[in-house]
Protein backbone atom coordinates (compact mmCIF):
# COMPACT_ATOMS: atom_id res chain seq x y z
CA UNK A 1 0.00 0.00 0.00
CA UNK A 2 1.70 3.20 -1.15
CA UNK A 3 1.52 6.78 0.05
CA UNK A 4 3.05 9.74 -1.78
CA UNK A 5 6.19 10.87 0.02
CA UNK A 6 5.40 14.54 -0.44
CA UNK A 7 2.71 16.77 -1.83
CA UNK A 8 3.17 19.51 -4.38
CA UNK A 9 1.18 21.84 -2.13
CA UNK A 10 -0.05 21.58 1.47
CA UNK A 11 -0.53 25.30 2.07
CA UNK A 12 -3.89 25.70 0.29
CA UNK A 13 -5.53 25.02 3.68
CA UNK A 14 -4.38 26.68 6.91
CA UNK A 15 -2.40 24.32 9.20
CA UNK A 16 -4.67 25.21 12.12
CA UNK A 17 -7.64 23.98 10.07
CA UNK A 18 -5.81 20.75 9.34
CA UNK A 19 -5.06 20.34 13.04
CA UNK A 20 -8.72 20.93 13.98
CA UNK A 21 -9.98 18.45 11.40
CA UNK A 22 -7.40 15.84 12.43
CA UNK A 23 -8.35 16.12 16.09
CA UNK A 24 -12.08 15.96 15.40
CA UNK A 25 -11.67 12.95 13.12
CA UNK A 26 -9.02 10.84 14.87
CA UNK A 27 -9.47 11.81 18.52
CA UNK A 28 -13.09 12.96 18.90
CA UNK A 29 -14.33 10.34 16.42
CA UNK A 30 -16.49 12.68 14.33
CA UNK A 31 -17.46 11.42 10.88
CA UNK A 32 -16.39 13.23 7.75
CA UNK A 33 -20.02 14.25 7.21
CA UNK A 34 -20.18 15.79 10.69
CA UNK A 35 -16.95 17.69 10.13
CA UNK A 36 -18.13 18.85 6.71
CA UNK A 37 -21.33 20.20 8.26
CA UNK A 38 -19.36 21.98 10.99
CA UNK A 39 -17.09 23.66 8.44
CA UNK A 40 -19.79 24.17 5.76
CA UNK A 41 -17.72 22.35 3.15
CA UNK A 42 -18.18 19.14 1.16
CA UNK A 43 -17.32 15.71 2.49
CA UNK A 44 -14.72 15.39 -0.28
CA UNK A 45 -13.04 18.56 1.02
CA UNK A 46 -12.80 17.04 4.49
CA UNK A 47 -11.28 13.86 3.04
CA UNK A 48 -8.67 15.97 1.25
CA UNK A 49 -7.87 17.87 4.47
CA UNK A 50 -7.38 14.60 6.36
CA UNK A 51 -4.98 13.40 3.67
CA UNK A 52 -3.12 16.72 3.67
CA UNK A 53 -2.70 16.49 7.44
CA UNK A 54 -1.11 13.10 6.93
CA UNK A 55 1.18 14.33 4.18
CA UNK A 56 2.21 17.39 6.21
CA UNK A 57 3.19 15.18 9.15
CA UNK A 58 0.44 16.50 11.43
CA UNK A 59 -0.95 12.97 11.70
CA UNK A 60 1.38 9.96 11.86
CA UNK A 61 0.65 6.24 12.07
CA UNK A 62 2.34 2.99 12.98
CA UNK A 63 1.01 -0.13 11.23
CA UNK A 64 1.02 -3.46 13.04
CA UNK A 65 3.02 -6.15 11.14
CA UNK A 66 0.05 -8.53 10.85
CA UNK A 67 -1.65 -6.01 8.54
CA UNK A 68 1.23 -5.78 6.07
CA UNK A 69 0.08 -8.62 3.79
CA UNK A 70 -1.67 -6.31 1.31
CA UNK A 71 1.29 -3.94 1.33
CA UNK A 72 3.63 -6.79 0.47
CA UNK A 73 1.28 -8.01 -2.26
CA UNK A 74 1.14 -4.53 -3.75
CA UNK A 75 4.92 -4.25 -3.80
CA UNK A 76 5.22 -7.66 -5.46
CA UNK A 77 2.67 -6.66 -8.10
CA UNK A 78 4.57 -3.41 -8.67
CA UNK A 79 7.71 -5.39 -9.42
CA UNK A 80 5.92 -7.96 -11.58
CA UNK A 81 4.48 -5.29 -13.90
CA UNK A 82 7.32 -2.79 -13.74
CA UNK A 83 5.18 -0.10 -12.09
CA UNK A 84 6.68 2.93 -10.41
CA UNK A 85 4.13 2.51 -7.64
CA UNK A 86 0.76 1.07 -6.71
CA UNK A 87 -1.44 3.10 -4.36
CA UNK A 88 -4.14 1.19 -2.51
CA UNK A 89 -7.23 2.26 -0.57
CA UNK A 90 -8.81 -0.26 1.82
CA UNK A 91 -12.06 -1.93 0.82
CA UNK A 92 -15.32 -0.38 1.95
CA UNK A 93 -16.22 -1.12 5.55
CA UNK A 94 -19.90 -1.56 4.64
CA UNK A 95 -21.63 -3.02 1.61
CA UNK A 96 -24.27 -0.32 2.03
CA UNK A 97 -21.91 2.47 0.99
CA UNK A 98 -22.41 3.79 -2.52
CA UNK A 99 -20.04 3.72 -5.50
CA UNK A 100 -19.90 7.50 -5.24
CA UNK A 101 -18.13 7.03 -1.91
CA UNK A 102 -15.76 4.48 -3.45
CA UNK A 103 -14.98 6.77 -6.36
CA UNK A 104 -14.32 9.65 -3.97
CA UNK A 105 -11.92 7.57 -1.90
CA UNK A 106 -9.99 6.50 -4.99
CA UNK A 107 -10.11 10.04 -6.35
CA UNK A 108 -8.76 11.50 -3.12
CA UNK A 109 -5.74 9.21 -3.22
CA UNK A 110 -5.22 9.84 -6.95
CA UNK A 111 -5.36 13.61 -6.37
CA UNK A 112 -2.56 13.31 -3.82
CA UNK A 113 -0.52 11.23 -6.25
CA UNK A 114 -0.89 13.91 -8.93
CA UNK A 115 0.11 16.71 -6.56
CA UNK A 116 3.24 14.78 -5.62
CA UNK A 117 4.19 14.32 -9.29
CA UNK A 118 3.33 17.74 -10.75
CA UNK A 119 5.75 20.63 -10.82
CA UNK A 120 5.04 24.33 -11.34
CA UNK A 121 4.90 25.07 -15.04
CA UNK A 122 4.10 21.44 -15.86
CA UNK A 123 1.33 19.89 -17.91
CA UNK A 124 -1.35 17.40 -16.84
CA UNK A 125 -2.95 15.26 -19.55
CA UNK A 126 -6.50 14.13 -18.86
CA UNK A 127 -8.13 10.94 -20.04
CA UNK A 128 -11.82 10.42 -20.62
CA UNK A 129 -14.41 9.18 -18.14
CA UNK A 130 -15.85 9.16 -14.63
CA UNK A 131 -12.62 8.39 -12.78
CA UNK A 132 -10.91 11.48 -14.21
CA UNK A 133 -13.94 13.69 -13.51
CA UNK A 134 -14.00 12.52 -9.89
CA UNK A 135 -10.32 13.33 -9.36
CA UNK A 136 -10.75 16.78 -10.90
CA UNK A 137 -13.73 17.50 -8.64
CA UNK A 138 -11.53 16.83 -5.59
CA UNK A 139 -8.71 19.14 -6.68
CA UNK A 140 -8.96 22.91 -6.47
CA UNK A 141 -7.58 25.54 -8.80
CA UNK A 142 -5.13 26.83 -6.23
CA UNK A 143 -3.48 23.40 -6.12
CA UNK A 144 -3.37 23.36 -9.92
CA UNK A 145 -2.13 26.92 -10.27
CA UNK A 146 0.56 27.08 -12.93
CA UNK A 147 -0.35 23.62 -14.27
CA UNK A 148 -1.73 23.50 -17.82
CA UNK A 149 -4.50 20.96 -18.41
CA UNK A 150 -4.48 19.08 -21.71
CA UNK A 151 -7.03 16.59 -23.06
CA UNK A 152 -5.62 13.35 -24.45
CA UNK A 153 -8.56 12.62 -26.77
CA UNK A 154 -11.47 14.37 -28.37
CA UNK A 155 -14.70 14.69 -26.40
CA UNK A 156 -15.15 18.39 -25.71
CA UNK A 157 -18.18 18.17 -23.41
CA UNK A 158 -16.67 15.49 -21.16
CA UNK A 159 -13.42 17.42 -20.73
CA UNK A 160 -15.13 20.77 -20.27
CA UNK A 161 -17.27 19.26 -17.52
CA UNK A 162 -14.25 17.66 -15.83
CA UNK A 163 -12.24 20.89 -15.87
CA UNK A 164 -15.27 22.90 -14.76
CA UNK A 165 -15.52 20.71 -11.65
CA UNK A 166 -12.17 21.91 -10.31
CA UNK A 167 -13.09 23.82 -7.15
CA UNK A 168 -12.34 27.52 -7.27
CA UNK A 169 -10.23 29.03 -4.48
CA UNK A 170 -9.09 32.05 -6.48
CA UNK A 171 -6.18 30.57 -8.41
CA UNK A 172 -6.33 31.45 -12.10
CA UNK A 173 -2.84 30.93 -13.47
CA UNK A 174 -3.65 27.78 -15.45
CA UNK A 175 -4.66 27.10 -19.03
CA UNK A 176 -6.66 24.28 -20.58
CA UNK A 177 -6.05 22.89 -24.04
CA UNK A 178 -8.92 20.68 -25.19
CA UNK A 179 -8.82 18.82 -28.52
CA UNK A 180 -11.74 20.56 -30.28
CA UNK A 181 -13.48 17.47 -31.65
CA UNK A 182 -15.74 14.66 -30.48
CA UNK A 183 -14.08 11.45 -29.32
CA UNK A 184 -15.54 9.72 -32.38
CA UNK A 185 -16.59 11.46 -35.59
CA UNK A 186 -18.99 10.13 -38.18
CA UNK A 187 -16.53 8.64 -40.68
CA UNK A 188 -12.81 7.96 -41.21
CA UNK A 189 -12.46 10.63 -43.92
CA UNK A 190 -13.68 13.37 -41.59
CA UNK A 191 -11.38 12.10 -38.82
CA UNK A 192 -8.41 12.22 -41.18
CA UNK A 193 -9.24 15.76 -42.28
CA UNK A 194 -9.68 16.97 -38.71
CA UNK A 195 -6.34 15.53 -37.64
CA UNK A 196 -4.70 17.72 -40.32
CA UNK A 197 -6.39 20.92 -39.10
CA UNK A 198 -3.83 23.13 -37.35
CA UNK A 199 -5.81 23.50 -34.10
CA UNK A 200 -6.45 19.75 -33.82
CA UNK A 201 -2.95 18.83 -34.94
CA UNK A 202 -1.44 21.21 -32.39
CA UNK A 203 -3.68 19.93 -29.60
CA UNK A 204 -2.69 16.34 -30.36
CA UNK A 205 0.99 17.33 -30.30
CA UNK A 206 0.47 18.98 -26.90
CA UNK A 207 -1.22 15.80 -25.67
CA UNK A 208 1.79 13.71 -26.63
CA UNK A 209 4.15 16.02 -24.70
CA UNK A 210 2.45 16.22 -21.28
CA UNK A 211 4.50 15.61 -18.15
CA UNK A 212 1.89 13.59 -16.25
CA UNK A 213 -1.25 11.84 -17.53
CA UNK A 214 -4.36 10.80 -15.60
CA UNK A 215 -6.65 8.13 -17.01
CA UNK A 216 -9.26 5.61 -16.02
CA UNK A 217 -9.37 2.01 -17.23
CA UNK A 218 -12.56 1.12 -19.08
CA UNK A 219 -14.31 -2.20 -18.68
CA UNK A 220 -16.51 -4.06 -21.16
CA UNK A 221 -20.05 -3.36 -20.03
CA UNK A 222 -22.93 -0.90 -20.23
CA UNK A 223 -21.85 0.58 -16.88
CA UNK A 224 -18.58 1.88 -18.39
CA UNK A 225 -18.29 5.57 -19.28
CA UNK A 226 -18.27 5.09 -23.06
CA UNK A 227 -21.69 3.49 -22.95
CA UNK A 228 -23.22 5.35 -20.03
CA UNK A 229 -22.44 8.63 -21.79
CA UNK A 230 -23.98 7.49 -25.06
CA UNK A 231 -20.65 7.88 -26.88
CA UNK A 232 -20.84 4.24 -27.96
CA UNK A 233 -23.88 2.13 -28.76
CA UNK A 234 -24.92 -1.38 -27.76
CA UNK A 235 -23.96 -2.47 -31.29
CA UNK A 236 -20.46 -1.11 -30.65
CA UNK A 237 -20.37 -3.04 -27.38
CA UNK A 238 -21.30 -6.23 -29.20
CA UNK A 239 -18.40 -5.74 -31.64
CA UNK A 240 -16.03 -5.08 -28.74
CA UNK A 241 -17.08 -8.25 -26.97
CA UNK A 242 -16.81 -10.37 -30.13
CA UNK A 243 -13.32 -8.97 -30.79
CA UNK A 244 -11.94 -10.48 -27.59
CA UNK A 245 -11.23 -7.10 -26.00
CA UNK A 246 -11.44 -6.93 -22.21
CA UNK A 247 -10.92 -3.20 -21.58
CA UNK A 248 -9.71 0.14 -22.91
CA UNK A 249 -7.34 3.02 -22.24
CA UNK A 250 -8.44 6.30 -23.86
CA UNK A 251 -10.97 4.32 -25.96
CA UNK A 252 -8.21 2.12 -27.41
CA UNK A 253 -9.30 -1.46 -26.71
CA UNK A 254 -6.97 -4.30 -25.75
CA UNK A 255 -7.21 -8.04 -25.18
CA UNK A 256 -6.32 -10.06 -22.09
CA UNK A 257 -2.64 -9.91 -23.03
CA UNK A 258 -2.65 -6.11 -23.26
CA UNK A 259 -2.39 -6.08 -27.06
CA UNK A 260 -4.51 -3.52 -29.00
CA UNK A 261 -7.60 -4.98 -30.67
CA UNK A 262 -8.57 -3.42 -34.04
CA UNK A 263 -12.19 -2.26 -34.28
CA UNK A 264 -14.21 -0.67 -37.06
CA UNK A 265 -14.53 2.65 -35.21
CA UNK A 266 -10.80 3.09 -34.62
CA UNK A 267 -10.39 5.17 -37.78
CA UNK A 268 -13.11 7.54 -36.50
CA UNK A 269 -11.46 8.08 -33.11
CA UNK A 270 -9.46 11.23 -32.39
CA UNK A 271 -6.84 11.12 -29.67
CA UNK A 272 -3.39 9.82 -28.84
CA UNK A 273 -2.77 6.08 -29.03
CA UNK A 274 -1.23 3.67 -26.55
CA UNK A 275 2.18 4.10 -28.18
CA UNK A 276 2.10 7.81 -27.34
CA UNK A 277 0.63 7.12 -23.89
CA UNK A 278 3.55 4.81 -23.13
CA UNK A 279 6.00 7.64 -23.88
CA UNK A 280 4.49 10.04 -21.32
CA UNK A 281 6.85 10.20 -18.30
CA UNK A 282 4.21 9.45 -15.64
CA UNK A 283 0.84 7.83 -16.36
CA UNK A 284 -1.49 7.51 -13.36
CA UNK A 285 -4.41 5.10 -13.85
CA UNK A 286 -7.39 5.00 -11.47
CA UNK A 287 -9.58 1.90 -11.44
CA UNK A 288 -11.12 -0.61 -9.04
CA UNK A 289 -14.14 -2.85 -8.69
CA UNK A 290 -14.88 -6.45 -9.59
CA UNK A 291 -16.33 -5.52 -13.00
CA UNK A 292 -12.96 -4.04 -14.01
CA UNK A 293 -10.59 -6.63 -12.57
CA UNK A 294 -9.87 -8.34 -15.90
CA UNK A 295 -9.46 -4.98 -17.63
CA UNK A 296 -7.04 -3.72 -14.96
CA UNK A 297 -4.89 -6.85 -15.22
CA UNK A 298 -4.71 -6.53 -19.00
CA UNK A 299 -4.07 -2.76 -18.83
CA UNK A 300 -0.99 -3.39 -16.69
CA UNK A 301 0.32 -5.67 -19.44
CA UNK A 302 0.18 -2.80 -21.97
CA UNK A 303 3.17 -1.22 -20.14
CA UNK A 304 1.47 2.18 -20.47
CA UNK A 305 0.79 2.61 -16.75
CA UNK A 306 3.34 3.87 -14.24
CA UNK A 307 1.19 4.33 -11.12
CA UNK A 308 -1.98 2.35 -10.38
CA UNK A 309 -4.51 3.71 -7.87
CA UNK A 310 -6.85 0.92 -6.81
CA UNK A 311 -8.30 -0.96 -3.81
CA UNK A 312 -7.27 -4.01 -1.79
CA UNK A 313 -9.79 -6.31 -3.49
CA UNK A 314 -8.15 -5.55 -6.84
CA UNK A 315 -4.69 -6.16 -5.36
CA UNK A 316 -5.91 -9.55 -4.12
CA UNK A 317 -7.27 -10.34 -7.59
CA UNK A 318 -4.03 -9.33 -9.31
CA UNK A 319 -1.98 -11.40 -6.86
CA UNK A 320 -4.11 -14.49 -7.48
CA UNK A 321 -4.29 -13.93 -11.25
CA UNK A 322 -0.57 -13.75 -11.86
CA UNK A 323 0.24 -16.55 -9.47
CA UNK A 324 3.00 -17.21 -6.91
CA UNK A 325 5.49 -18.34 -9.58
CA UNK A 326 5.39 -14.96 -11.30
CA UNK A 327 5.60 -13.11 -7.98
CA UNK A 328 8.52 -15.24 -6.85
CA UNK A 329 10.44 -14.48 -10.03
CA UNK A 330 9.65 -10.77 -10.11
Amino acid sequence: MGTPASSRRTSAVNEEDLLDVSWWYYVDGLTQDQIAERLSVSRASVARMIDKARLAGIVQFRIAPKFLANYESAQNIKQAFGLRDIMVVPDMASEGQSMVDENTRLGTLAANVLLSELRDGGTLGLGWGQAVSTVMSILDDEELEGIDLVSLTGGVNAYANAIRQVRSRGGNNSQSNIIPTPLYVSNPELASQLRKEETVKGALENARKVDVALTGIGGIGLESSLWRSGTSSEEDLQEVRESGAVGDLLAVFFDKDGSPVPLSRDACRIGIGMDALEQIPVVVAVAAGRAKHEAILAALKTKCIDVLVTDTATVDYLRDAIGPQVLAGS
